[in-house]
């Protein structure tokens, strides 16, 4: 205790000298800037002489010493009329400093947010953080530092002959890695001098330890750690100013402010000279774990001050704040100070709405735990669930399982692969276990994912091969993790293996499979095993399911027949049958009769020939008795005979009847299949076509006849997503609106859906193509340097949930849009389309009363009957329990999400409760659905759609919709009408005038309708990733030359 006392007598020594330094320099300096930067020195001191004076009270008070006998040293006046006390509150932020309390009061309980505010006291506990937080990520940067050197002299030195596009691709990596480094370089610099200021205010004893946990903390911790503090939702930060810089760089240049969300770069402010910039951030972040703001100076680039977060501590502060809601605007949040490293202060106003906290809870997608589909017995555990309103709901991320892995894609300068330990930039990462891979190494992955806390039997493996590695301590200078695939440096606590030489986490080890010195090369032959197996598997499967469908179908058929039309030969069998029946009764009775009562006894007078007259007749009554018996015994065994021969004729009939229907059932089948081919090569044809005729008449990007943004006057917000927004828009060149979708190249980059943005543009021009009534159509599409937008018909309607909400649907209404809307999805699976996201919000209502569904951005192509795929999509409330159970999957998750809909326009309530997907499968394995009083034609539909089992579900047959539309739900319905669009909707949305927005969410059309500026450029390798986008329909070429106004349905 004596030491820490003189250590705090010694450091507030050192503190006043610099603070009465800093007084007696202030009166001399003229210039402005300078005397801000001395009075932000000055106001730095007195911050930490508060501070170090409470813990010196503390420690005295503590060791039983009297604070009076404790120094002789003459007190430095802190009083009010010292020459701190008459700065100008404009010069710093003086107004956000939190009054003094003395150490003997109890504080209030800190969030760790608070740690990283200006105007929250400093305690020790904030010294602690910091000074952890700062070490952990000086630790981190300097081995990305290092690992950016070692990989840049790794390349300089590669000597291949690559195609000039390997080149490209390998020049761009290695500019990407120089700048890595130089950013690291600076943040270095900046880090060491943040830690100085720290460790100056932390007792020694208190640095040192914390020191020495940094490395433990991070390698056993941060799985776990990271996975709990991950979030998703809206963020908006409004950046108003930076104070209290660096002088000698504020001064001389301009500064700018950047905000990064997990390494990627979200906002770059413009330059502004006095540090004040008003700039907006709004966007909307997925599994999101840190948010950084760096100020830097411009031109030049000079990193002045930097400041981290986690979004789940921004949440808990931000619920602190707001107990009754979140501002409807930035604008109206609070003020926020932060303290810059290593000096400075940021002022900003922030709102964080939490959409879903980690998404993934490892156990419950473990082998060991996941639900199987099994049947739930009528017991007290399955009682119903309870019916959940209905509201909207955003789709999950998309992810891919494989092995029990749920694979999330990220972007990283600094991983290597554990598939074919190659580096890259873009990879897929398990959210449970952190297991890493590159995208296209994902389908060659042949470990399961086990979780820290399954680690003991290392049962995460799916081959025989069972060479477990022999792991000890090892200090590496640099190598990368077999499992998280994260670079390590000499400061890692890592573990080596002594045969194949493979490093990894102490934390990560134990998840490493026991595939010791099993190559790459091996392992994809493994993987092509494996993969062959289980397509013969599948395969018959599908052949055991097509054999119990047409089994079930002729048993239906025949049922019905019997039941509608019996032929002759049932009744003459029935007759039969009741003749031999009544035949066997008299039988019975006959042979079971008492015996013919015998003559009474003769007489005395009775002679010798009545005796023998009377032997003789009982003899003759026997014999006729004897006859009759047998008589009726050969009628009886004549009857069965015949009965027998007419059995026989029956089934013979039904055998004929049954392969008529079933022959009949085949050439139907037959019949659709040929016209589905007909018509996709009918399709495959015109597409070619219409290529062909786009290519003879494109144009380069920025010719006069290009589309271009600048053709488009945009109107109002209609919606938003992960990506970007939803505008409507005015084609200037012939005044016909459309929506407008603009997504954001750079998040599409990170985010690795470069492929889905393509793929929904291919499945919006085969939509265009065939102008389907029930589908939204495309009109163009086109690209800027930062952004690529859709041009697509405007549905002014607003959404089928918000129609919902507005007024309830009839029993014949509900049946109208179903209508529609299976014939929407019809023509996707017709296409080998399947959907994925099918909800209410996707569908839009036409101001005629009818419907289309929109947004194709998770369908994906190639999927014929029986094709099935693993991607995890969707939004959970729709989801098959195929798809929340990870498992394989084929386009009749679709039956199911329509279903949910059908009984959501019935009983105005989800089947299932539950907003998350774990929730959602829980409910679905575990309860059954509630059917309150309806049409019995409605309940047998719904019970055929939300059929758990995808084998037995309704529309699950080579029929498809066809098996549907043959429900008696449906009976009465004229498809053709219907899909000409000749029957009368029930209800039409009321519409002010075309312009009118209020059936869309009010959330959305009360923003202004531009797009966010957008820092910073691609590269031209990441350019080129969007070649070929442009597209213009024969639909808006004829509107273009003709300038007339577009049928809006």
């Amino acid at each position: 205790m004596s030491d820490l006392i003189g250590e705090l007598t010694l450091k507030i020594g050192v503190e006043r000298k610099v603070l009465e330094g800093a007084m007696a320099m202030f009166p001399q300096l003229n210039d402005a800037g300078a005397k801000a930067a001395c009075g932000a020195a000055m106001a730095e001191s007195r911050r930490n002489l508060v501070f170090l004076e409470d813990q010196l009270k503390e420690a005295l008070a503590q060791a039983g010493i009297n604070e009076a006998d404790a120094s002789n040293a003459p007190q430095l006046p802190l009083a009010s009329g010292s020459i701190l006390d008459r700065l100008s509150h404009s010069d710093l932020p003086i107004a956000a400093e939190p009054p003094t309390t003395s150490s003997q009061q109890t504080p209030a309980r800190t969030d760790s947010f608070d740690h990283v505010r200006f105007d929250k006291q400093l305690t020790l506990d904030k010294v602690k953080y910091r000074l952890t937080e700062i070490s952990h990520r000086l630790a981190t940067e300097q081995r990305v530092k290092e690992g950016a050197k070692n990989m840049l002299n790794a390349r300089r030195n590669l000597t291949t002959t690559s195609t000039s596009r390997g080149s490209i691709d390998n020049n761009s990596i290695t500019e990407e890695l120089k700048i890595k480094m130089e950013e690291s370089n600076r943040k270095v610099a900046v880090l060491e001098k943040a830690k100085l200021r720290y460790a100056h205010l932390a007792p020694s004893s208190s640095s040192s330890s914390l020191d020495g946990s940094v490395d433990s903390v991070s390698a056993e911790d941060s799985i776990t750690l990271e996975r709990k503090q991950r979030r998703s939702g809206r963020l908006r930060i409004k950046i108003i100013r930076a104070t209290n810089l660096s002088f000698r760089l504020a001064t001389q240049y301009e500064t700018t402010a950047h905000i990064f969300v997990d390494s990627n770069s979200k906002l770059a402010t413009k330059p502004s000279v006095q540090g004040t910039y008003n700039d907006i951030l709004d966007t909307h972040v997925d599994r999101a774990q840190e948010v950084e703001i760096n100020i830097y100076s411009h031109p030049g680039g000079t990193l002045l001050g930097l400041v981290w977060f986690k979004l789940a501590d921004l949440e808990q502060d931000i619920a602190k704040r707001y107990p009754n809601g979140l501002p409807a605007s930035v604008d109206d949040a609070e003020d926020t100070w932060l303290d810059l490293e290593p000096t400075g202060h940021l002022l900003l106003r922030i709102t964080f709405e939490v959409t879903e906290h980690s998404t993934i809870q490892p156990n419950n997608y473990s082998n060991q735990h996941r639900p199987s589909l099994v049947a739930i017995t009528d017991n007290s555990a399955a009682a119903s669930s309870t019916p959940q309103k209905v509201r909207r709901n955003k789709a999950v991320q998309k992810a891919f399982p494989k092995n029990g892995h749920l694979f999330y894609p990220i972007y990283s300068l600094f991983n290597q692969c554990a598939v074919c330990n190659e580096s890259g930039t873009k990879w897929y990462q398990c959210a449970a276990c952190n297991y890493t891979c590159h995208d296209h190494c994902y389908s060659n992955v042949i470990t399961k994912c086990i979780t820290p806390s399954d680690t003991s039997s290392n049962s995460g493996q799916l081959l025989k091969y069972n060479i477990p590695h022999r792991w000890v301590p090892k200090t590496v200078l640099n190598s990368w993790c077999a499992h998280c695939g994260s670079m390590m440096g000499p400061t890692s606590r890592t573990e080596q293996c002594v045969d194949c030489g493979k490093c990894a986490h102490v934390g990560c080890a134990p998840m490493v499979p026991n595939f010791c010195n099993l190559t790459p090369e091996m392992a994809k032959l493994l993987v092509a095993a494996f993969e062959e197996a289980e397509k013969r598997e599948q395969a018959e499967e599908m052949k055991e399911a097509e054999v119990a469908e047409v089994l079930r179908r002729e048993k239906t058929l025949l049922a019905r027949r019997s039941v509608n039309a019996p032929p002759a030969v049932a009744e003459i069998t029935k007759d039969v049958e009741e003749i031999v029946l009544l035949g066997e009764r008299e039988f019975e009775v006959d042979a079971d009769a008492p015996p013919v009562p015998a003559l009474p006894p003769s007489t005395a007078s009775s002679s010798a020939g009545q005796a023998f007259l009377d032997a003789e007749r009982k003899a003759k009554i026997d014999k006729e008795r004897l006859e009759l018996i047998q008589k009726r015994k050969e009628e009886r065994d004549r009857q069965k005979a015949e009965l027998e021969r007419l059995r026989k004729l029956q089934e013979e009939e039904d055998r004929r009847e049954a392969e008529r229907l079933h022959a009949i059932e085949l050439e139907k089948l037959r019949e659709l299949q040929e016209q589905q081919r007909l018509q996709q090569q009918q399709q495959a044809e015109k597409l070619r076509q219409l290529k062909l005729k786009q290519q003879q008449q494109a144009t380069p990007p920025g010719s006069p006849k290009a589309i271009k943004l600048e053709d488009f006057n945009c109107i109002a917000v209609l919606g938003r997503g992960a990506f970007g927004k939803v505008m409507l828009v005015e084609d200037r060149r012939t005044r016909n609106l459309h929506a407008m979708k603009a997504l954001k190249k750079k998040d599409l980059i990170e985010s690795g859906d470069i492929d889905g943005v393509k793929l929904e543009k291919s499945v919006f021009q085969r939509v265009s193509e065939a102008q389907h009534p029930f589908l939204v159509n495309m009109y163009s599409c086109f690209q800027s340097a930062s952004r690529l937008y859709f041009v697509m018909e405007y549905v002014c309607g607003g959404d089928l949930m918000s129609a919902f909400h507005r007024k309830e649907f009839t029993y014949e209404q509900s049946r109208f849009y179903a209508c529609e809307v299976l014939l929407a999805i019809e023509f996707l699976h017709q296409n080998d389309i399947v959907y994925r996201d099918l909800k209410l919000e996707n569908i839009l209502m036409c101001p005629d009363g009818h419907i289309k569904v929109c947004d194709y951005g998770i369908c994906k192509q190639n999927m014929p009957y029986g094709a099935q795929t693993r991607t995890f999509c969707g939004t959970p409330n729709y989801m098959a329990p195929e798809v929340l159970q990870h498992a394989n999957y084929t386009r009749i998750v679709d039956w199911w999400s329509f279903g949910v809909i059908v009984y959501i326009m019935h009983y105005r309530s989800f089947p299932f409760k539950g907003d998350e997907a774990r929730e959602v499968l829980k409910s679905i394995m575990a309860n059954r659905i509630k059917y309150p009083p309806l049409d019995s034609e409605a309940v047998s539909l719904l019970q055929g759609l939300l059929n758990k089992y995808p084998k037995s579900r309704l529309g699950g047959g080579r029929l498809g919709s066809e098996e549907i539309k043959q429900h008696p739900y449906f009976d009465g319905i004229d498809w053709n009408a219907m899909m000409q669009k000749k029957v009368t909707p029930p209800w039409k949305p009321t519409l002010k005038n075309e312009r009118d927005v209020s059936n869309f969410e009010e959330e959305f059309t009360g923003e202004k309708p531009v797009l966010t500026v957008m820092h910073g450029k691609l590269s031209p390798t990441e350019q080129v990733l969007f070649d070929n986008f442009e597209f213009i329909s024969e639909l808006a070429m004829a509107a273009a030359a003709t300038g007339a106004t577009m049928a809006r349905r």
